[in-house]
């Protein structure tokens, strides 16, 4: 599994990238209810149509912020197995070229 993640070195900052979007999706994901919750605690209960707008607002952009970082994420991701996958495919092929043409019967 080690000998694996070698293989992944020449695309490492694509890798660290690709976390980094996945983990601001996550918050993004998880700060949306929260959101929501203002708006019915603050907003609809005291009847605040500006705050109402503003947090709906806040939240339209944390979203749209949230899908932005899940692309980002999943095109890096691509590219990064698409190097993966040729790679590893181009150093089996080598080992494989390498092997003896004799029969061993």
């Amino acid at each position: 599994m080690t000998k694996l993640f070698g293989f992944l070195r020449p695309n490492q900052w694509s890798v660290m990238l690709t976390l980094v979007f996945v983990f601001l999706q996550s918050l993004s994901t998880l700060y949306l209810p929260r959101l929501m919750s203002k708006i019915v605690d603050t907003g609809i209960v005291h009847g605040n149509t500006p705050y109402i707008l503003r947090v709906g607002g806040l939240m339209l952009i944390v979203a749209i912020g949230g899908v932005l970082c899940s692309v980002a994420a999943s095109w890096l991701a691509s590219r990064v197995s698409g190097a993966f996958g040729r790679t590893l495919r181009s150093q089996v092929f080598e080992h494989v070229e390498r092997f003896s043409q004799r029969s061993t019967h």
